[in-house]
């Protein structure tokens, strides 16, 4: 009885060591299935329901990254982690962008990191079927006549005209110069989606959304970046900090691709998951309207300092 309780978790590996390994370290909490390759997986997804599904990047046949984007089709309400042992930015891209990763698993993993992330996506997973994307689907502001609301974040003028066309009849885009001008929006709007550009990704990348998800958690987060730092990008994903990326210079297709995704995060959202620093009440978050906390004008002034973008 008990063992039908427990979240289900399906471990994709080739390696038939690190498969018993897995199995080993999450038995105790999950239900595990295990599968050699991405073909094998996709059949057991197709005779059952899993909560989380964990899969290692480099597999013959299939990677990781395609037996994801395939996994999400088959079973859009499992919650998708990936294991890498190396950082290749394109791929980190499509896990992000199509595979619609939660968590990157480095290799060697830390067993307690390890079990802290399956137990954080099967606790999204079990929240997520037992109804909140429906309740939080069915909010005011996404029933509302208008359009859902985005806010661009510090973007040149290349970039936010790309935007405007991109949000044609599916968002209403608002600008921000800087933090300060989109803290004041956050705390005035009811926004779905963030965007925010940056030129490295930088420590204070993840400071900047931290700050914005503190004053509004709910919105999804859309990067647009030239940087090709594949470490970075796993570690705002790790962070849960945001939701897609977008490659500068783009499309408008490609930014309305990612607009659309983050939307739909935003409507299926529970409740949010905040990352560590967040939870914490870390240096880098930034307290609500009305709070006060040593240095955090100090790190406002950063952004309002000149020459900042």
């Amino acid at each position: 009885m008990k063992s039908h309780a427990l979240p289900k978790v399906l471990c994709v590996d080739d390696e038939p060591a690190l498969l018993r390994a897995l199995r080993w370290q999450l038995s105790r909490e999950f239900e595990v299935a295990v599968a050699s390759d991405g073909a094998q997986a996709l059949a057991l997804l197709r005779g059952d329901r899993f909560d989380v599904i964990l899969s290692d990047q480099r597999m013959p046949g299939m990677s990781g990254t395609e037996f994801l984007q395939q996994a999400k089709v088959l079973s859009p309400h499992s919650v998708r982690l990936l294991l890498t042992g190396y950082a290749d930015f394109n791929a980190v891209v499509a896990a992000i962008n199509e595979g619609d990763v939660f968590r990157f698993i480095s290799k060697p993993w830390d067993t307690q990191k390890l079990l802290q992330a399956v137990q954080e996506a099967a606790r999204l997973a079990r929240m997520s079927r037992m109804g909140w994307s429906d309740f939080q689907a069915t909010a005011p502001d996404t029933l509302a006549e208008h359009l859902p609301e985005l806010l661009l974040v510090q973007a040149d003028a290349a970039l936010a005209a790309v935007c405007q066309d991109a949000c044609e009849g599916l968002a209403r885009p608002l600008a921000a110069d800087d933090a300060a001008d989109a803290l004041t929006l956050l705390a005035q709007r009811r926004v779905a989606v963030v965007l925010v550009h940056q030129v490295p990704l930088s420590g204070d990348t993840a400071a900047l959304v931290r700050a914005l998800r503190r004053r509004q958690q709910r919105p999804a987060v859309v990067v647009c970046s030239a940087s090709q730092d594949a470490l970075g990008l796993q570690h705002l994903i790790n962070e849960g900090l945001i939701h897609r990326f977008v490659t500068l210079p783009t499309t408008r297709d490609s930014l309305r691709r990612a607009i659309e995704g983050a939307l739909q995060r935003h409507r299926q959202a529970p409740v949010p998951l905040p990352g560590p620093d967040e939870a914490a009440g870390g240096p880098d978050s930034v307290p609500p309207a009305g709070s006060a906390r040593p240095g955090w004008r100090d790190w406002l002034a950063r952004w309002r300092a000149p020459g900042r973008r």
